[in-house]
């Protein structure tokens, strides 16, 4: 069976017709979608010219989770833009640690010569975006680590990426981007994450 994955797509762009088009559809549309949040601050984001707001942001992402199950939902997230103030920087650690996000992708701030923010004068010292990376990659940590204890027990469809190490283990990504190690035993297989185990039919 062939199943498609949704690359990164925009807030704006993932109207209900196409939630409820994934919903509808999980053996052809694999239950994963990555947003680019960039903030967590609507007066970031306003200065990122970024086509969504918080508030589209949080409901975009709270209406996948609600009709598709076990869905993985991913974000990118821009630490440090020109203008973060203290409380913008929380506003983001917030949103994030409120929603129910799996995968948490964190890009220090780079100015990059002939963008806009390249002339921004009030640029957040390298420190303090070093600082607020480590914390959001914590949470990030965590975001992740409650995801895969949330799918022990499930039943997910996975495809195998990388054949047997020195332990007889395959290394295999499910649908909704989780990345395990499987032993085949009969009809099932034994997928772990840490200390964690769950047994699941193998296609």
């Amino acid at each position: 069976d062939i199943k498609v994955r949704l690359g990164s797509l925009d807030p704006h762009e993932v109207t209900p017709k196409l939630i409820d088009l994934i919903a509808e559809n999980q053996d052809k549309i694999c239950r994963y979608i990555h947003l680019p949040l960039q903030s967590g601050d609507s007066t970031v984001l306003k200065r990122m010219r970024r086509a969504h707001s918080v508030d589209n942001f949080r409901s975009v992402v709270n209406s996948i989770a609600g009709k598709i199950d076990h869905v993985g939902i991913g974000c990118d997230v821009i630490v440090g833009f020109p203008g973060e103030s203290d409380e913008a920087f929380e506003n983001s650690y917030n949103l994030i640690n409120s929603l129910p996000v799996a995968f948490v992708h964190i890009f220090p701030f780079s100015a990059r010569s002939g963008t806009k923010a390249y002339d921004m004068s009030d640029k957040i010292p390298t420190h303090k975006i070093k600082e607020r990376s480590n914390l959001l990659q914590k949470l990030a940590d965590q975001k992740k680590q409650q995801f895969y204890e949330k799918m022990i027990g499930a039943l997910l469809p996975a495809i195998v990426i990388k054949s047997c190490d020195d332990k007889g283990l395959l290394t295999v990504v499910t649908d909704n981007y989780l990345s395990l190690q499987v032993k085949a035993d009969g009809d099932a297989a034994k997928i772990s994450y840490g200390n964690k185990v769950v047994v699941k039919p193998i296609d």
